[in-house]
């Protein structure tokens, strides 16, 4: 008896509200609406959140079914609103990218409706017995928690993206800072050659001008020998 009535509390208490989640990706320069019937007096909540993509920013505008803006941001990441319908009919919540010309978005919203407790609450004129106000007490805490889950998901969603681009980014920077060594060290290799190739030539000039302008060392010595030192040094050299 105490489950069949444990059962039938929780699809009452379910009944007492819906909720609509829902995670899309944007394109660049697009605008996406959704809609939802909300009865008169009814209280709402709307809350939403970029997960990823470009600067983690997105327009935002709520609507009611006369037109009446209820609820405008630009360039925001996250927010909700807590709203009560004014008049019965369908309300708009739109998303725009249209600012952004290269950036997809992900983006979670969540719509939670509260209906007129004529399900359940209505029925009873009696006041609640403790059992079933420690079913209404639960719910209220389990709804709390599933509120909890989905924003730590969000989070780890958040850091989870986060860390990717940034391991992306460093993998690239350290393959540029390697090729960048690699170029600077085959320039270095190079420049040594060239230097080792240029420090011959002065040697050997200095033997050529010793010997044609009659230096005191080689000056004595007759033109065969000075050709010979110079040959002989040249191999050295080389």
């Amino acid at each position: 008896m105490y489950q069949a009535l444990f059962v039938f509390l929780l699809v009452g208490l379910s009944a007492l509200s819906t909720a609509v989640e829902l995670t899309f990706e944007m394109k660049t320069e697009k605008v996406s609406c959704f809609h939802e019937q909300i009865n008169k007096s009814s209280k709402f909540t709307f809350e939403y959140q970029v997960v990823s993509g470009g600067q983690y920013d997105i327009d935002v505008t709520v609507t009611g079914p006369d037109n009446t803006r209820l609820y405008h941001k630009e360039r925001q990441q996250y927010d909700s609103i807590h709203e009560t319908a004014a008049v019965s009919g369908v309300y708009t919540a739109c998303f725009s990218n249209a600012f952004s010309t290269f950036a997809h978005k992900t983006i979670y919203f969540d719509w939670i409706r509260d209906n007129e407790p004529d399900n359940f609450v209505a029925t009873h004129h009696s006041a609640l017995t403790q059992l079933e106000a420690s079913m209404m007490n639960i719910h209220d805490r389990l709804k709390v928690i599933v509120d909890y889950q989905t924003h730590f998901r969000l989070r780890e969603s958040v850091g989870r993206d986060t860390a990717e681009s940034t391991n992306t980014r460093v993998m690239y920077w350290s393959l540029g800072e390697a090729a960048i060594l690699i170029i600077v060290s085959v320039a270095e290799v190079r420049r040594d050659v060239r230097e080792g190739e240029r420090e011959r030539v002065p040697v050997v000039l200095m033997f050529k001008l010793h010997c044609m302008h009659g230096n005191s060392n080689v000056s004595i010595l007759p033109i065969i020998m000075c050709r010979k030192m110079l040959v002989r040094q040249f191999r050295r050299t080389s």
